[in-house]
C-alpha cells in the first residue's frame, strides 16, 4: 500500500463518506438489509482509490 498524503488524505475521505452513510442507514432502520451492502461499497470504493492511485503514482 503506498504511504502518500493523498492516499492517506483519500483514503480518510471515503472512510469518512461511508461512515456518513451508514448512519443515514442506520436511522432508517434497514441496517439488516443495507449493513453487507455497506461493506461491499466500503471493499469496493477502496479497492478503486489505491488502483487510481497506485497507476497515477506510477505513471
Amino acid at each position: 500500500m503506498l504511504t502518500t498524503k493523498r492516499t492517506v488524505f483519500g483514503l480518510v475521505a471515503v472512510l469518512l463518506t461511508l461512515a456518513v452513510f451508514a448512519m443515514m442507514v442506520w436511522a432508517q432502520g434497514s441496517d439488516v438489509i443495507a449493513a453487507p451492502v455497506v461493506l461491499i461499497v466500503a471493499v469496493a470504493m477502496t479497492v478503486c482509490y489505491l488502483a487510481i492511485d497506485f497507476r497515477g503514482a506510477n505513471g
